[in-house]
C-alpha cells in the first residue's frame, strides 16, 4: 500500500519533459519533438556559449511550404520589411524527410537556422522584440557560427552514436561557407 501511494504521488507530480515543456525550450514539430530533450540541451549550450541572457525565447519554428530547392529558412523583420515575423521556417518537406529516417539530419539543419537566430540576435544587443534588425552580416563562414552548428553533432552523437550525421553535418557547415562565398564573389 504504501509503495503504491509513493508511486501515485510520484506519478502525479513528475511530469516528462515535452516540445512545449516552457518558454525557454525550443518546441519541435513532429516527428522531430521525440529529441526535444536534445535540442533542448543544444540551446541551451548555444545560448551560454553566445552568453545569451538566459530568458531569451525561444525561436517560432512554423511549417510552411518554402520554395523547392529550400528546406528550411530564417526569416526575420528588417527596415525593408518591418511586417516580417522573427521565426524559423520548415518545409513540409523537411518533416517528411525527418519521418522518413532521416530525422537526424533534419535536426542538424534546424540547428543551423537556430545558429542564426542566435547569432542575428546578438549582433543586435539580444532585442529579439526589434523591427529591423541589421542583416549586412554574412554568418556561413564565421568560426563561432560553424562551431554553433558542430556542437549538435556532439549531442546527437552522444545519444546515438552516429557518426554518419556527425559527418553530414559537419559537411553541411562546409558547403554553406562555399556557396556563401560564391554568392557573395557573383557580380549583381
Amino acid at each position: 500500500m504504501r509503495f503504491s501511494v509513493l508511486f501515485l504521488i510520484f506519478a502525479l507530480a513528475w511530469q516528462p519533459k515535452t516540445a512545449d515543456a516552457g518558454a525557454g525550450s525550443v518546441s519541435l514539430p513532429q516527428p522531430l519533438a521525440y529529441d526535444s530533450d536534445l535540442f533542448d540541451r543544444y540551446w541551451q549550450w548555444a545560448k551560454t556559449e553566445l552568453q545569451a541572457p538566459q530568458n531569451l525565447p525561444a525561436p517560432l519554428i512554423t511549417v510552411e511550404p518554402l520554395p523547392q530547392a529550400v528546406k528550411m529558412a530564417f526569416y526575420f523583420p528588417t527596415a525593408a520589411y518591418p511586417q516580417e515575423r522573427l521565426r524559423i521556417v520548415m518545409s513540409p518537406r523537411a518533416l517528411d524527410r525527418a519521418a522518413t529516417g532521416e530525422r537526424l539530419r533534419v535536426l542538424g539543419e534546424l540547428a543551423h537556422e537556430v545558429a542564426h537566430y542566435l547569432l542575428l540576435l546578438s549582433e543586435n544587443d539580444w532585442q529579439h522584440r526589434s523591427r529591423a534588425f541589421r542583416n549586412d552580416i554574412h554568418h556561413h563562414c564565421d568560426p563561432t557560427f560553424q562551431r554553433l552548428i558542430r556542437h549538435v553533432g556532439t549531442i546527437l552523437w552522444s545519444a546515438y552514436h552516429s557518426n554518419s550525421v556527425v559527418r553530414a553535418i559537419d559537411h553541411m557547415v562546409q558547403r554553406s561557407c562555399w556557396e556563401d562565398g560564391h554568392r557573395i564573389a557573383l557580380p549583381n
